[in-house]
């Protein structure tokens, strides 16, 4: 079932041209961290194929747990960014050296992810799905309201070109989508 799958074939070119690229990268470690982020991303996609009956039966506890871990993620990136405006080391808060308020003036919070990149790219799937499910519904409880909003303005803070980028191609899908159902 799994390698039947259209999305996973396609995912699994993406992974093998990552591995791929390692041999022609100039930094060995960025693309390795890359590589395994990608072949993670597949074997989470393989493994939600494969056991989607069961992610049906605990679809609200997986929720929940996304929506905590998304929420401790921004608070963490907050706390990131104010304690270094304060003075605090950027040490005393995980976040890497290269990072601090230096360059842009505050930091660029990486939550417990080794760039600030990776944490827009976390941050994008419950961005997103918030977004869609507003514009579907028309209204969000308030949980989602407030995971919507403090995504949205972690992800900005990253600073992640990526990320703008992925969420601006994202709102131009969605909005063409729900233009065309009126």
């Amino acid at each position: 079932a799994v390698m039947t799958n259209r999305w996973l074939q396609l995912l699994g070119l993406f992974v093998a041209a990552a591995i791929i690229s390692l041999l022609y990268t100039s930094n060995a470690t960025r693309g390795t961290v890359l590589a395994g982020f990608m072949l993670y991303l597949w074997l989470l996609c393989a493994a939600i194929v494969i056991q989607i009956d069961a992610i049906i039966r605990f679809r609200q506890l997986l929720m929940t747990i996304a929506a905590l871990s998304v929420v401790l993620s921004c608070l963490w990136a907050w706390c990131q960014i104010l304690a270094t405006s304060f003075g605090v080391p950027a040490w005393m808060v995980a976040l890497p050296s290269w990072y601090d308020p230096g360059v842009f003036g505050f930091s660029r919070p990486t939550a417990l992810f080794a760039e600030p990149q990776f944490l827009a790219n976390f941050l994008l799937i419950p961005v997103i799905w918030l977004s869609v499910a507003y514009l579907r519904e028309g209204r969000l409880v308030r949980w989602q309201s407030v995971t919507l909003w403090l995504g949205s303005t972690t992800l900005f803070a990253t600073i992640s070109r990526g990320g703008y980028l992925s969420l601006a191609v994202a709102l131009v899908i969605m909005g063409v989508a729900h233009m065309s159902t009126w």
